[in-house]
């Protein structure tokens, strides 16, 4: 385990959000709403074991997996697809299968020092960043 990303994470910046959602066919009413969404991550770690619990005042997500272990995923735009987490060095890597036309869409995340964490979003050529502090 190269990490742990165990903790609860606020989410304090992002930047190209509604350009990665446009990307992967949200609806208009929802994009608006997920732009506005301040959401809070809790990582729970246990080895290679993760629960991921996403909280925004609009909806809430959980989503549990294994490290090299094909899931289903039910998204926050309510997509059924299957995704698989990695490391890649220190970072997590989630990719989500979408299928034709988005494809695979790829969710990092690093440490960025003791209290911050960097979710990179990618989907074919659009990628957006939303930085993290850790709650205490």
């Amino acid at each position: 385990m190269p990490v742990d990303l165990s903790g609860t994470w606020k989410l304090d910046s992002s930047e190209n959000f509604e350009e990665f959602m446009k990307k992967l066919e949200v609806n208009m009413a929802l994009r608006k709403m997920g732009a506005l969404a301040k959401p809070t991550t809790e990582i729970t770690q246990t080895g290679n074991h993760f629960v991921v619990k996403t909280s925004t005042t609009f909806k809430n997500t959980v989503v549990e997996f294994d490290i090299d272990q094909e899931f289903d995923e039910k998204t926050a735009d309510d997509k059924e697809v299957k995704s698989v987490a990695t490391w890649d060095g220190d970072k997590l890597v989630v990719t989500q299968k979408r299928g034709p036309p988005i494809g695979d869409v790829l969710y990092i995340r690093e440490l960025q020092g003791d209290d911050a964490l960097l979710l990179t979003c990618t989907a074919g050529d659009v990628v957006c960043k939303r930085h993290y502090k850790k709650s205490k």
